[in-house]
């Protein structure tokens, strides 16, 4: 769950997330490990219901040309889910969501660079401010020198 919490706040939008479980043919025999999922993956993706899956009752009712099984495997639920997803993407402007995520993160970087330019210029006028005033103090103490070598010459 931990890994899925770094993906969500890195990457993605809940709306866009779709847990699948698999081996749905152990459900009745697992089902309080079920309802700890689901409790957990509520904390992380309010409203995200897990797609049950079971890749053994798919294959063998495409083995057997049983369709009872293929669709109790809970997989064609499944495609036609991910289908429906990939068309509220595409109709949401995929590209421009990406244009709008490239252009906030190049104001971010460019706030970054801006904020880091105004230090570097604090910390070089500070150093300028350094050197003059070390350049003043050796200047002094040149010309006290040279005073000294007039007098006794």
């Amino acid at each position: 769950m931990h890994t899925l919490q770094k993906l969500i706040e890195s990457h993605a939008k809940p709306q866009h997330i779709i847990c699948v479980l698999t081996g749905a043919e152990r459900v009745s025999q697992q089902h309080e490990l079920l309802e700890s999922i689901q409790v957990q993956l509520q904390q992380l993706v309010p409203g995200c219901v897990p797609n049950l899956v079971s890749n053994i009752m798919f294959q063998k009712g495409v083995r057997e040309s049983k369709q009872p099984l293929i669709h109790h495997s809970g997989i064609p639920q499944l495609l036609e889910l991910l289908h429906e997803h990939v068309r509220k993407i595409e109709q949401g402007g995929l590209e421009q969501q990406r244009e709008a995520k490239q252009q906030q993160l190049k104001q971010q970087v460019l706030q970054q660079i801006t904020e880091r330019r105004a230090e570097l210029k604090k910390a070089i006028e500070q150093e300028c401010s350094i050197k003059e005033a070390w350049h003043a103090e050796f200047v002094t103490a040149v010309a006290g020198l040279q005073q000294l070598i007039a007098r006794r010459s």
